[in-house]
């Protein structure tokens, strides 16, 4: 669970909690902007460490999906300022 009411994966129900990880929002959303980050760039570290473009293609279907990759588009820090 994402929080104490919800189940669905989203960056917007996981800011919900803050409170719960001692952040303020401005904090968390900073953090999630650095995971943002990390996770845009998967497929050029995996292609760094010798991961086939086969299993890449495999895993993009999930870290990719098309929820999941435009959560992390659109997610923007000042609505948390």
């Amino acid at each position: 669970m994402i929080s104490d009411t919800r189940c669905e994966p989203s960056l917007s129900e996981a800011m919900t909690v803050v409170d719960d990880f001692d952040l303020s929002p401005v904090n968390a959303a900073n953090a999630v902007l650095q995971i943002i980050a990390v996770v845009n760039d998967w497929q050029s570290h995996f292609r760094s460490v010798g991961v086939t473009e086969a299993d890449i293609t495999e895993v993009a279907a999930l870290i990719d999906a098309p929820d999941l990759l435009a959560q992390r588009q659109s997610f923007s820090a000042e609505a948390y300022a």
